[in-house]
């Protein structure tokens, strides 16, 4: 009962110390332990608290205001501001600036500041007072920062600039006039480039508009000229067609005229028949008789063959009805 006891006892002085020793690491914490006089990152879930440091993760940032000299000794002020958070690649930097301590992150951001100033006024030293503005000093600073951070085991996330001009109210008033004319300038040159643009879109369409009018002109122009050549065609096929009808015609009336020359006495015939198919036109009850021989009536053309047959039909047709 005895041991059971020591043991148990044991067991709880070696929890309790466990407990006292150890720590769990949190997501926004960074830390460090010193092995062989070299910093490293612990990677573990727990850590040893004695042995090791614990520093904030987060992303810190440095304001600062900056009053320098621009070119031809005009006084000028920047505001700007650094976001960075410590690196774990060159956190060795860090612990030498700030030491072994809690504060080291603070510590490098007054040594940041510090920098700043000097990276800041060289900056701004060679520039004339309307060549400084927020975008140019934010970009060179972040430049310059870029190579200098690993030196304080910091990543720099952001270079913000604030505010960048010169002190003398005169000088600010005027380089805000010069600035505003500036801007009128490049909106009136914006206007004019886009009338000219307007100018340009309205003739090109103009042109297009000229040449569609153009093209459909031709177009109706060849319609006509199709269509005129097949009138043309055609009233030459007509012209064609009553040629030939009349050359039908004076082959009959040369027929005709060679059967009346072959029988003299159907000349003395034909004005009686003139007459009678007159007479018969005009009293359709009058009774016309034709007495022909047979000789004769197969002599004639068939054309006055049939008159005659048909004056004969119609007149027994009419004894029939009386």
């Amino acid at each position: 009962m005895l041991t059971w006891g020591i043991i148990g006892g044991i067991l709880i002085i070696f929890i309790g110390f466990a407990i006292w020793f150890f720590e769990r690491k949190q997501p926004a914490q960074l830390v460090l332990i010193e092995r062989k006089g070299e910093v490293s990152v612990w990677k573990r879930a727990f850590y040893p608290k004695p042995l090791c440091l614990v520093l904030p993760a987060t992303v810190r940032s440095v304001a600062t205001e900056v009053k320098t000299q621009a070119k031809g000794k005009i006084d000028a002020a920047v505001k700007l501001v650094v976001t960075f958070y410590a690196d774990p690649e060159n956190i060795a930097h860090l612990i030498r600036i700030g030491g072994w301590s809690k504060e080291a992150p603070g510590k490098v951001e007054k040594e940041l500041a510090g920098t700043l100033q000097g990276i800041v006024g060289e900056i701004v030293e060679p520039l004339e007072i309307t060549e400084i503005t927020r975008e140019t000093i934010a970009k060179k600073v972040k430049a310059r920062l870029d190579t200098i951070s690993q030196n304080f085991g910091i990543q720099i996330t952001a270079v913000t600039v604030t505010s960048a001009e010169a002190l003398e109210p005169k000088i600010v008033e005027a380089i805000r006039q010069r600035e505003e004319a500036r801007i009128l300038e490049e909106t009136e040159k914006s206007v004019q480039t886009s009338r000219i643009a307007r100018a340009e879109m309205k003739a090109s369409a103009d042109q297009k508009i000229a040449e569609a009018e153009h093209h459909t002109a031709m177009k109706n122009y060849s319609l006509r000229k199709i269509q005129e050549e097949e009138a043309a065609i055609l009233a030459k096929a007509a012209v064609a067609q009553q040629t030939e009808r009349r050359q039908m015609e004076l082959e009959i009336e040369k027929h005709e005229v060679e059967i009346l020359a072959q029988n003299p006495s159907l000349l003395l015939l034909a004005p009686q028949l003139t007459r009678l198919t007159e007479a018969s036109q005009q009293l359709k009850n009058a009774e016309t008789v034709i007495t022909l021989s047979s000789d004769l009536l197969n002599k004639l053309p068939a054309p006055i063959q049939q008159i005659l047959s048909a004056m004969k039909t119609d007149s027994k047709a009419n004894e029939a009805e009386e």
